[in-house]
């Protein structure tokens, strides 16, 4: 009788004992889980620097105070664990873009420059016909697809654009983005054409001056280009410069320099 009574009263205070919260308690080892609390720990510490530099404020209005540090953790008579020195650097690092933006890539304007190539290096590149001038391998087929510089001794530069392809564009405007800036160029007049029933073409092919002298400086200076040809239905065309391409228009402003050529 006794035995029975002890295990009901020993039960019901086995059930009366507090228990650990079901997320600090392991069932598969019955035993209380210490968890780490980042948010506590975080103002535990901004506390202790809150207080730290309280008393530091008042040792300073009394008189005896040593100079403010401007590390939080200095002088706080606590052991400062292994790189928090450094991580409270970076923290407080200046990041504002106006750190790097003089590191940045910057928007080629026109320079008159020297060449610096010679004859004998440039024209093995160039296909001369006549007394006309184009990169090698190029055509003025209305049936080729092709943007590049090109010129006629004792002529102006110039920008010659063909468009082929399955559906018309009718292009007005060309937006070449080189290395991240924008150059916008607007040709005086495009040919437009069709092939068959099935293809249409488009060309451009117009002098460059003196207000084009920012464009023909950047592809010639660039390390990657595109150029976007602006269709008048909403469907615009992309074309990415291959680094041959971007070595050809340099070349050849080169060549067009040496043979007493100005924008």
């Amino acid at each position: 009788m006794m035995a029975v009574a002890c295990m009901a009263l020993c039960g019901a205070t086995s059930f009366a004992m507090p228990q650990p919260d079901e997320e600090d308690y392991d069932e598969s080892i019955r035993k209380p889980i210490r968890r780490l609390h980042p948010e506590r720990e975080r103002a535990k510490a901004i506390k202790q620097w809150e207080e730290e530099q309280a008393r530091k404020a008042a040792a300073q209005q009394q008189g005896g105070a040593a100079a403010h540090s401007a590390d939080p953790w200095a002088e706080s008579g606590v052991e400062v664990p292994d790189g928090k020195e450094a991580l409270y650097e970076l923290l407080n690092k200046d990041y504002s873009l106006k750190q790097y933006v003089p590191d940045g890539p910057k928007r080629l304007q026109w320079v008159d420059e020297p060449v610096s190539a010679s004859m004998s290096d440039l024209l093995p590149h160039f296909d001369k016909n006549g007394d006309r001038y184009t990169p090698r391998g190029t055509t003025m087929k209305q049936s080729e697809n092709a943007i590049y510089f090109y010129f006629v001794d004792n002529g102006p530069l110039r920008l010659r654009v063909q468009y082929f392809a399955d559906d018309p564009l009718n292009f007005s405007e060309m937006v070449f983005t080189i290395d991240g800036f924008e150059y916008h160029y607007r040709p005086s007049g495009t040919q437009r054409g069709r092939q068959g029933t099935r293809f249409y073409w488009e060309t451009s092919d117009e002098a460059l001056g003196t207000a084009d002298r920012d464009l023909v400086y950047a592809l010639t200076h660039c390390h990657w280009a595109r150029v976007k040809l602006l269709g008048a239905n909403g469907i615009d065309h992309v074309k990415m410069f291959t680094t041959g391409q971007l070595e050809d228009f340099a070349r050849l402003w080169q060549l067009y320099r040496l043979k007493g050529g100005t924008l």
